[in-house]
């Protein structure tokens, strides 16, 4: 059976140590202005202290990948362009992207370093794995609405892209992580698609009709309470197997946090 690597969350330097010595080949990190999943909580990595997370990785002898997903406004950018000195210097393994413009200027200022697409992007078909192949990147995190056989049918059109699946964790509500609603109740506070998700999707709540103002009704209720948009967290731990002979490089595990 071929080896998979198996990538778990480093959102901030203690979960990074706790994650490369409980058994993870590589790390998922990144700073609070850039990631989709900024935290709160612990010490955070930044710029500051970049290079120090990565290189604690690579003490272990793990990986190292930077999550630059953030869909990005011309600030953003300009940013960026302000950081990228920092980012080369820091040295991760990869760097994970969703924005055209971010992809375009790593492979201006870092066209040596292995670019990995987020799932961010919707990644459902062979054809869109050939595209972002021919931009350049090496690998996809494939869309989580996917099912086994179509991740083995894509492996098998594009066996020479590393091909990258949630295997563990929370799933958005909305499709891939694209989500407006943490935008709308936090009025543009808490942007989703900039790191700043305040999980709208996991909150409680009740039925109220127009014309019966103050009379709440229960939508949907379990052991665990009322949760209409939240989705059954994923949990392949039964599937692994199958999921290698699809031919899966990299199991990636998703931890929700509370913010």
């Amino acid at each position: 059976m071929k080896k998979v690597e198996l990538l778990l969350p480093a959102g901030n330097l203690e979960k990074l140590e706790y994650a490369v010595n409980y058994g993870a080949d590589a790390v998922y990190l990144g700073v609070v202005d850039f990631s989709l999943r900024a935290m709160r909580k612990g010490e955070l990595i930044t710029f500051e202290n970049l290079k120090t997370a990565i290189d604690l990785a690579h003490k272990y002898g793990k990986k190292a990948y930077m999550t630059l997903n953030i869909f990005a406004f011309n600030k953003d950018i300009k940013h960026l362009e302000e950081c990228i000195e920092i980012i080369k210097d820091a040295n991760p393994d990869a760097i994970l992207v969703s924005d055209f413009g971010i992809m375009n200027m790593l492979k201006k200022y870092m066209p040596d370093t292995d670019l990995h697409v987020s799932t961010q992007t919707n990644i459902l078909n062979y054809e869109c794995v050939k595209f972002w192949q021919d931009m350049g990147a090496t690998r996809v995190v494939l869309a989580r609405e996917l099912s086994i056989p179509e991740i083995a049918e894509i492996k098998s059109k594009v066996p020479d892209m590393e091909v990258e699946c949630f295997i563990h964790g929370a799933q958005c509500v909305s499709y891939s992580g694209r989500c407006l609603l943490s935008d709308y109740f936090t009025k543009g506070e808490r942007i989703s698609n900039q790191g700043n998700c305040c999980q709208p999707c996991r909150w409680s709540y009740k039925l109220v009709e127009e014309t019966r103002p103050g009379e709440y009704y229960e939508i949907n209720e379990d052991a665990h309470g009322t949760h209409i948009l939240s989705p059954n967290d994923l949990c392949l731990v039964h599937h692994l197997k199958e999921m290698i002979d699809a031919g899966v490089d990299s199991f990636k595990v998703y931890i929700t946090f509370q913010q």
